[in-house]
């Protein structure tokens, strides 16, 4: 899953227990090569933030 706010992309990727977070620049990295989340981690924040707030609009399903 994923949340792109301006040039910043933020990826989650589940896997079983675990879970993967990386942070890009697409203004700088369109080819999402450079994971940027230990040198920005209150943009990380933010991003997380807005996807939880997303993830919460979303209707629930029966």
């Amino acid at each position: 899953m994923a949340i792109r706010h301006g040039d910043w992309k933020l990826m989650v990727e589940y896997q079983k227990e675990n879970h993967d977070t990386m942070l890009f620049n697409l203004s700088n990295d369109l080819g999402e090569r450079r994971d940027l989340i230990t040198q920005y981690p209150e943009k990380a924040k933010e991003l997380q933030k807005l996807f939880k707030q997303w993830e919460h609009s979303l209707p629930e399903i029966k």
